[in-house]
C-alpha cells in the first residue's frame, strides 16, 4: 500500500510555531515500525524531544512529537498555529497516517470528537469510539455539587493535648 504522506526534515521545526492538537497512544518506536517514519532528536527550552514531520498531499505539515522525559506514553500531533480548523487538521493527519480514533489518547478541547468521528467515518469507514464508562463517571463527579466542596461534614477543631508530669 502506498503512503498518503511524505516525510520532510524536522530541522526547521520549532514548538513556538505550532501547537498540539492531539496525542496518539503510539510511541515513536511503534510509529516507526507501523508507518516507517524516522524521528530526529532535537532540543528546546523544555527538554530534548523526538520529532518527525509529515507532509500531506495538500502540502500541510504536521509534527509527531515526543518529549523524552514526558511521563505519558504517547506521541503528540502538532499543527501550525495559523491553521484555524483543528477538526479538519486532525481528520487530515489521521487520514494520511491511516490511523483511527482508537489511536488517540487526547484531543485539544476545541476539537469536537463527534464531528471528527463522522468525518472520518465518511472518509475511511472507521469505527466510532464511544466514551469510556470511566470518563462518564468522572464527568458526573466533576459536575456534582459535592466535587466543588473540599469539606464534607462539619468542621472539627483539633487541640494539642500534652501530658502533665
Amino acid at each position: 500500500m502506498a503512503q498518503a504522506f511524505s516525510q520532510v526534515s524536522g530541522s526547521g521545526w520549532r514548538p513556538g510555531r505550532s501547537h498540539p492538537i492531539a496525542a496518539l497512544r503510539l510511541t515513536p518506536a511503534e510509529l516507526t515500525r507501523r508507518l516507517r517514519v524516522e524521528f530526529e532528536e532535537m532540543e528546546d527550552d523544555l527538554d530534548r524531544f523526538k520529532v518527525a514531520i509529515v507532509k500531506s498531499p495538500s502540502e500541510h505539515r504536521f509534527a509527531l512529537v515526543r518529549y523524552i522525559h514526558n511521563p505519558s506514553k504517547g506521541t503528540e500531533i502538532w499543527a501550525r498555529s495559523g491553521l484555524s480548523d483543528m477538526n479538519a487538521d486532525l481528520r487530515e493527519v489521521l487520514s494520511i497516517l491511516n490511523l483511527g480514533l482508537d489511536d488517540l489518547a487526547w484531543t485539544h478541547p476545541r476539537i469536537f470528537r463527534d464531528s471528527l468521528a463522522s468525518g472520518l467515518k465518511k472518509v475511511r469507514g472507521l469505527a466510532i469510539v464511544k466514551s469510556s464508562p470511566q470518563a462518564a463517571r468522572l464527568r458526573k463527579v466533576l459536575s456534582s455539587k459535592r466535587a466543588l466542596s473540599f469539606r464534607s461534614g462539619p468542621r472539627k477543631s483539633v487541640r494539642a493535648v500534652t501530658k502533665k508530669k
